[in-house]
Order: structure tokens, then C-alpha cells, then sequence
């Protein structure tokens, strides 16, 4: 428990640059009113509240400070009312902004809709026009060249690298290959969360994170809710892109570490499940600090897990604070 305790205060001494794909999460949670719509018969009032949240790599960005980190991001959004909210958050969350790109398409929101205690729907902002028009477009040369040299001008300030990868406009093959290779030349580890369409643009990285479904994807092997799956399916990860490390989060079941054919099930530290939305983020968060901060891959994991089960504890996507991951690393040990 003691170097877990060490690693946690030595957060304050790194610094992580977070790359990929910022989203705004935006909350309304309501109640149906009785009174009649005059607008329409069957439109009912809901009485709401909303609130906004940093999502995708914007929310791994926010674990990082939360936990006491340094933390830069690096991403595009849009020229509108939603990036310039963006904007704001970072910096009142004291996330440097200065490898941000804005551009002339819109802001990608994710919009949840919560009535009378229930998730009712999802809107997806800044990806389809009205007709179903996907208007996602790939990272142009332009905005991959002044992101990179924005991040090699920085390496040396960085402990390590996140590519939170949510498959919308940030990464591409070769350009995700140039950072990986500039990382590896500083000696600076890589972690990843991808999406699994995108799993050959990681190759080399130092750790990735995908959940079970996303590994069954990676991999083409069903799991089977056992160790031996688990460890076939990462042989079969490793083989496609030779991580140094896989963690595959399993859920309630734990997080599975295979490092260089030894493996290890974490078993899951969440006491209650409210919402597992931004899971992912968090435990890609502390697992980075962890390495980053001398544990190896296995403790790293242990954190990240006590840092993810606080965080399904909660509403929305949800940062954990240094003094939360403190106070349940004392409890659990």
C-alpha cells in the first residue's frame, strides 16, 4: 500500500499531454410537468436543469489535474458557442490549452437527456448534418504538422503521453505514428484507449486500455468471462501492434494485465454503480500516473482501478480528486 501511497504524492510532480478527441458533455435531468404543452399535443414539458461536462479526452484531461497533475491537451474544436465553452472549462480546470485547434466545423457534444430518473435519450452534435450525413473530416497535414511540432517544442516538459482516441477526427496512421516515435525517442511513455477500428495506428505504444468488447474487436475472440480468453485475446493484440503492456478492463470483473506473456485479473474496487460513463478516461488517467510516477504496470492498474470504481460511484463523468484517491487507497489496503 505504501509505494501506491508514494506514487499518489508524487502526482504533483508530473506532467501528461493528453492528444485526442475533445468532447463537450452536456447534461439535462428533468421532471414531466402536468401542465399542457400549447405547442403540441403530445410534446410533454419536462422542468430541467443542464449541465456541462468535459468528455473525451477532455475528461482524461481533467482526471489528471484532478489528481493533482500537470496536464496539457492537445485537440480540435469547433469556432462556436460550444468551443469557446470548452475553452473556459480547461482553463478554469487549469488544463493547458495552447495545442488546441479550432476550426470551421462544429464542436462535437454528446447531450443526454435524464427524465424522471431515467436515461431517455441521446443527442450526437457536430457528427451528421440533417440528412444522416457523416461531416467528420480526418485531421488535415496543415493541423498535424503544428500539432506536432506544438508537441515536440514541449517533450521535455512531459512525463508521459495519452492518445484518447473516440475515432472522430484527431488521429490518423502516419500521424500517430510520428508522435509515437517522438515520445520514444525522449524516453516518454505512450499510453492508449482506442477505438478498434483504429488499433493499427498505436502500434509500438507502451500500455493500451481497452475495455472487454473493445478487445473482443482488437482481437476477433469472443470472451468468454475467463483468464484464458483474456490472455489469447491479448497475445493476439500484441501480435497486431507490440504494446509493452495490454490492461483489458473487464467491468465488474476487474482489469486483466498481460505483460510480456504473464498476466494478472485486478479485481474491481466499485462499491456501488451509478453511471460508467467516462470509466474508461479515469482509468486510463491513473494508470498513466502510476507509471509515470514508478509503479509498475500491475500496481499502476490496482490505482486505476480504485480511481474507477470512485468514479462510477457518481453522476455524469466525474473527475477523481487526489484526496478521494488518497482516502479509498487507505481504505482498500
Amino acid at each position: 500500500m505504501k509505494n501506491l501511497v508514494d506514487a499518489i504524492e508524487k502526482f504533483s510532480e508530473r506532467k501528461i499531454a493528453v492528444i485526442g478527441d475533445i468532447i463537450l458533455d452536456r447534461t439535462e435531468r428533468g421532471r414531466t410537468s402536468l401542465r399542457k404543452n400549447p405547442e403540441g399535443l403530445d410534446a410533454k414539458i419536462i422542468w430541467a436543469t443542464e449541465k456541462f461536462y468535459l468528455g473525451g479526452a477532455g475528461n482524461v484531461a481533467k482526471t489528471i489535474t484532478s489528481s493533482g497533475a500537470e496536464c496539457d491537451i492537445y485537440g480540435i474544436i469547433g469556432d462556436d458557442v460550444y468551443g469557446s465553452r470548452l475553452k473556459d472549462m480547461f482553463s478554469k480546470e487549469g488544463i493547458g490549452i495552447e495545442g488546441i485547434f479550432s476550426n470551421e466545423f462544429p464542436t462535437i457534444v454528446k447531450a443526454r437527456i435524464f427524465v424522471d430518473g431515467k436515461y431517455v435519450h441521446r443527442s450526437d452534435l457536430g457528427e451528421y448534418d440533417e440528412e444522416g450525413n457523416c461531416i467528420l473530416c480526418p485531421i488535415i497535414q496543415e493541423l498535424q504538422d503544428e500539432t506536432f511540432e506544438n508537441l515536440n517544442s514541449r517533450i521535455n516538459t512531459y512525463n508521459a503521453i495519452i492518445f484518447s482516441d473516440y475515432a472522430k477526427r484527431v488521429f490518423s496512421k502516419e500521424f500517430t505514428q510520428r508522435m509515437i516515435a517522438l515520445a520514444r525517442q525522449n524516453n516518454i511513455p505512450v499510453v492508449v484507449d482506442a477505438k478498434p477500428k483504429n488499433i493499427e495506428y498505436f502500434e509500438g505504444c507502451t500500455l493500451i486500455c481497452p475495455n472487454e468488447k473493445e478487445a473482443e474487436e482488437m482481437s476477433g475472440i469472443s470472451y468468454n468471462h475467463d483468464s484464458q480468453t483474456l490472455y489469447k485475446m491479448s497475445e493476439e493484440i500484441c501480435e497486431k501492434i507490440h504494446p509493452k503492456y495490454i490492461v483489458i478492463t473487464c467491468g465488474e470483473n476487474g482489469a486483466y494485465v498481460y505483460n510480456n506473456g504473464g498476466s494478472k485479473m485486478i479485481p474491481t474496487r466499485a462499491e456501488k454503480v451509478e453511471e460508467v460513463t467516462g470509466a474508461g478516461d479515469t482509468f486510463t488517467a491513473l494508470a498513466t500516473l502510476g507509471l509515470s510516477s514508478g509503479l509498475d504496470v500491475y500496481d499502476s492498474s490496482i490505482l486505476a482501478n480504485i480511481a474507477s470504481g470512485i468514479a462510477v460511484g457518481k453522476v455524469g463523468t466525474y473527475a477523481v480528486s487526489k484526496e478521494e484517491l488518497l482516502e479509498k487507497t487507505n481504505q482498500n489496503f
